[in-house]
């Protein structure tokens, strides 16, 4: 289970990379902000893994089996917002 969360935190935030190193390409950002959101999906990823975790195990807890499903969900979406945020705080304080 925590292979398959991990491999999903890092799928998300990965795609998340790309999407950003597109708008790199096309124009859109520069490299400041390309690196501010890097620190960003970095973040987002690994707070979507965190998230999928924690709330599995919580929904496993209150209600097995539907509630690890809906408790991954919610935890993963939580996860990765929280995750962004922090990531973008990181990266405002790294690159100036």
């Amino acid at each position: 289970m925590v292979v398959a969360n991990t491999m999903s935190g890092v799928l998300t935030g990965g795609l998340s990379q790309i999407d950003d190193t597109f708008s790199l390409i096309r124009g859109k950002m520069n490299w400041r902000q390309y690196s501010k959101a890097t620190t960003k999906n970095i973040a987002g990823g690994c707070g979507f893994a965190a998230g999928l975790s924690f709330g599995a195990a919580i929904g496993s807890s209150v209600l097995p089996g539907i509630g690890t499903l809906f408790g991954s969900l919610i935890g993963g979406l939580l996860g990765w917002q929280i995750g962004c945020q922090l990531g973008h705080q990181i990266g405002e304080v790294i690159i100036r």
